[in-house]
Protein backbone atom coordinates (compact mmCIF):
# COMPACT_ATOMS: atom_id res chain seq x y z
CA UNK A 1 0.00 0.00 0.00
CA UNK A 2 1.06 3.76 -0.85
CA UNK A 3 2.47 5.65 1.93
CA UNK A 4 -0.49 8.23 1.22
CA UNK A 5 -3.15 4.98 1.92
CA UNK A 6 -1.53 3.98 5.19
CA UNK A 7 -1.35 7.50 6.86
CA UNK A 8 -4.76 7.79 5.14
CA UNK A 9 -5.71 4.52 7.40
CA UNK A 10 -4.23 5.28 10.45
CA UNK A 11 -6.24 8.52 10.70
CA UNK A 12 -9.19 6.92 10.16
CA UNK A 13 -8.18 4.18 12.78
CA UNK A 14 -7.73 6.88 15.45
CA UNK A 15 -10.83 8.28 14.52
CA UNK A 16 -12.76 5.33 14.91
CA UNK A 17 -10.77 4.67 18.32
CA UNK A 18 -11.60 8.29 19.40
CA UNK A 19 -15.32 7.63 18.80
CA UNK A 20 -15.56 4.65 20.59
CA UNK A 21 -14.11 6.34 23.78
CA UNK A 22 -16.13 8.87 23.11
CA UNK A 23 -19.24 6.75 23.66
CA UNK A 24 -17.69 4.92 26.80
CA UNK A 25 -17.74 8.61 27.99
CA UNK A 26 -20.96 9.57 27.09
CA UNK A 27 -22.21 6.46 28.99
CA UNK A 28 -20.13 6.95 31.73
CA UNK A 29 -20.62 10.38 32.06
CA UNK A 30 -17.52 11.76 32.06
CA UNK A 31 -17.42 14.90 30.83
CA UNK A 32 -13.47 15.89 31.60
CA UNK A 33 -12.26 12.97 29.16
CA UNK A 34 -15.24 13.89 26.83
CA UNK A 35 -13.86 17.61 26.64
CA UNK A 36 -10.55 15.76 26.32
CA UNK A 37 -11.46 13.55 23.72
CA UNK A 38 -13.54 16.34 21.40
CA UNK A 39 -10.34 18.36 21.35
CA UNK A 40 -8.09 15.42 20.46
CA UNK A 41 -10.72 14.59 17.61
CA UNK A 42 -10.94 18.32 16.60
CA UNK A 43 -6.77 18.32 15.97
CA UNK A 44 -7.15 14.84 14.37
CA UNK A 45 -9.73 16.07 11.90
CA UNK A 46 -7.20 19.20 11.23
CA UNK A 47 -4.21 16.96 10.58
CA UNK A 48 -6.64 14.86 8.35
CA UNK A 49 -8.09 18.09 6.40
CA UNK A 50 -4.19 19.15 5.80
CA UNK A 51 -3.20 15.93 4.51
CA UNK A 52 -6.07 15.73 2.08
CA UNK A 53 -4.76 19.06 0.93
CA UNK A 54 -1.74 17.91 0.90
CA UNK A 55 -2.16 14.79 -1.58
CA UNK A 56 -4.57 16.82 -3.60
CA UNK A 57 -2.34 19.98 -4.54
CA UNK A 58 -1.74 20.11 -8.20
CA UNK A 59 1.99 21.14 -8.40
CA UNK A 60 2.43 24.84 -9.48
CA UNK A 61 4.24 24.00 -12.37
CA UNK A 62 1.61 21.72 -13.57
CA UNK A 63 -0.89 24.54 -12.97
CA UNK A 64 0.84 27.05 -14.89
CA UNK A 65 1.90 24.96 -18.21
CA UNK A 66 -2.01 24.08 -18.22
CA UNK A 67 -2.66 27.65 -18.03
CA UNK A 68 -0.15 28.22 -21.31
CA UNK A 69 -1.88 25.56 -22.74
CA UNK A 70 -5.42 26.36 -22.72
CA UNK A 71 -3.89 30.34 -23.88
CA UNK A 72 -2.37 28.57 -26.89
CA UNK A 73 -5.15 26.79 -27.79
CA UNK A 74 -7.74 29.95 -27.67
CA UNK A 75 -5.20 31.93 -29.53
CA UNK A 76 -5.43 29.03 -32.34
CA UNK A 77 -8.90 29.29 -32.23
CA UNK A 78 -9.26 32.33 -32.71
CA UNK A 79 -6.90 32.71 -35.82
CA UNK A 80 -8.67 29.47 -36.98
CA UNK A 81 -11.61 31.30 -36.85
CA UNK A 82 -10.38 34.81 -38.37
CA UNK A 83 -9.12 32.35 -41.69
CA UNK A 84 -12.47 30.79 -42.06
CA UNK A 85 -13.79 34.16 -42.01
CA UNK A 86 -11.61 35.18 -44.82
CA UNK A 87 -12.32 32.25 -46.79
CA UNK A 88 -15.66 32.64 -46.38
CA UNK A 89 -16.03 35.81 -47.52
CA UNK A 90 -13.64 35.26 -50.50
CA UNK A 91 -15.78 32.33 -51.34
CA UNK A 92 -18.45 35.07 -51.22
CA UNK A 93 -16.87 37.31 -53.18
CA UNK A 94 -16.10 34.57 -55.97
CA UNK A 95 -19.41 33.39 -56.39
CA UNK A 96 -20.94 37.40 -56.39
CA UNK A 97 -18.65 38.17 -58.96
CA UNK A 98 -19.29 34.27 -61.15
CA UNK A 99 -23.17 35.15 -60.54
CA UNK A 100 -22.41 38.97 -61.76
CA UNK A 101 -20.72 37.68 -64.84
CA UNK A 102 -22.90 34.77 -65.74
CA UNK A 103 -26.25 37.35 -65.60
CA UNK A 104 -24.42 39.82 -67.95
CA UNK A 105 -25.95 40.39 -71.26
CA UNK A 106 -22.70 39.53 -72.57
CA UNK A 107 -21.62 36.87 -71.12
CA UNK A 108 -20.94 33.96 -73.72
CA UNK A 109 -19.71 30.82 -72.30
CA UNK A 110 -15.93 29.60 -73.39
CA UNK A 111 -15.65 26.39 -75.50
CA UNK A 112 -12.82 24.05 -73.96
CA UNK A 113 -11.28 22.99 -76.46
CA UNK A 114 -10.29 19.41 -76.69
CA UNK A 115 -6.84 18.82 -75.69
CA UNK A 116 -4.12 17.51 -78.32
CA UNK A 117 -1.94 14.56 -77.16
CA UNK A 118 1.44 15.68 -76.37
CA UNK A 119 4.15 14.72 -78.64
CA UNK A 120 6.56 12.52 -76.63
CA UNK A 121 3.11 10.21 -76.82
CA UNK A 122 2.19 10.33 -80.46
CA UNK A 123 3.62 7.18 -81.92
CA UNK A 124 3.49 8.73 -85.67
CA UNK A 125 5.76 11.20 -84.99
Amino acid sequence: MSEQGTALLQYMSELVDIAQKKQKAIVNREVTELDALNKQEIRLLKQLSQFEKEITKVPQDVGDELVRYQLALREQLQLNEQLLQDALQFTQHMLTQLTEQNDSPGYKPHQVAAQSRPMAFDHKA
